[in-house]
């Protein structure tokens, strides 16, 4: 265990993130402080070890696995995102399609021409249907009226 409060400066001073100010304060210390010249040989030794260990190879067949996994991921993740927008389009219209009047009227208030044209007969035909129009319009604002309440 450490008995020294300056290993923080004793690791800056390995990795070489220190000011030459610091640096010089570092190394004067090291001078005096066994348990930091013991902390700085352990770091040195440590980083050898590393640099002189072998890397490991990994084979093609392995690269070329990972690659795809990588590749079908992402490809999964951008097919998952479009269904989510999808979806969301899909329910914002449906938000402004119920809440939107558009299209509808309360009961009282003139109807939407495409109605109106859907329940009049043509010109020529006015006296043997105008029974069948009065029937009509009464469907049509009796519809209405249910779908307002």
């Amino acid at each position: 265990m450490m008995k020294c409060d300056k290993s923080n400066v004793v690791q800056r001073l390995h990795d070489n993130e220190v000011s030459a100010a610091e640096r010089a304060a570092a190394e004067s210390h090291l001078r005096e402080c066994a348990a930091c010249r013991q902390l700085l040989a352990e770091l040195r030794q440590v980083s050898q070890l590393i640099a002189e260990a072998a890397t490991a190879t990994i084979p093609d067949e392995a690269v070329q696995r990972m690659h795809d996994s990588w590749r079908a991921a992402r490809e999964q993740s951008v097919r998952r995102a479009a269904g989510w927008l999808t979806a969301t389009a899909a329910a914002v219209l449906v938000a402004a399609l119920l809440t939107s009047s558009t299209g509808t009227a309360e009961f009282g208030d003139q109807l939407p021409i495409w109605q109106t044209v859907a329940v009049s007969p043509s010109v020529g035909e006015q006296d043997e249907v105008s029974e069948a129009l009065v029937t009509a319009q009464w469907m049509a604002d009796d519809l209405r009226f249910s779908e307002t309440r």
